[in-house]
């Protein structure tokens, strides 16, 4: 689990998507990830599992949700989310999940 839970107490400290790439390389492939902090939308979510999570947690916008329309609100935020990543797989060309690589984030040129 990658965190800033809380937020970072320094301006000057890395995020957690920061540090993903670095924490994939030591942990190698194999060991499952979940990454949380600034998990918004999906193309975030497209990001952290570009970059090594696995799978991601959302804090603020499912108890913003909850707060606005309890647990329907929760049900549509997750629906939204989930169309948010699948527009992006599309945009950016990986019909699966296990086709998003941090290669689809950069530019080849």
């Amino acid at each position: 689990m990658i965190s800033n839970h809380g937020g970072r107490t320094l301006d000057s400290i890395p995020s957690a998507i920061e540090l993903l790439p670095k924490i994939r390389k030591a942990l190698g492939p194999d060991y499952p990830i979940i990454v949380d902090g600034a998990i918004e939308r999906g193309t975030d979510i497209y990001k952290a599992i570009a970059l090594g999570a696995n799978t991601v947690m959302v804090g603020r916008p499912q108890l913003y949700s909850l707060a606005v329309a309890g647990a329907v609100g929760v049900a549509h935020m997750l629906r939204v989310l989930r169309e948010e990543l699948e527009v992006t797989m599309a945009m950016m060309g990986t019909p699966k999940i296990s086709d998003i690589t941090a290669q689809t984030l950069y530019s080849s040129d």
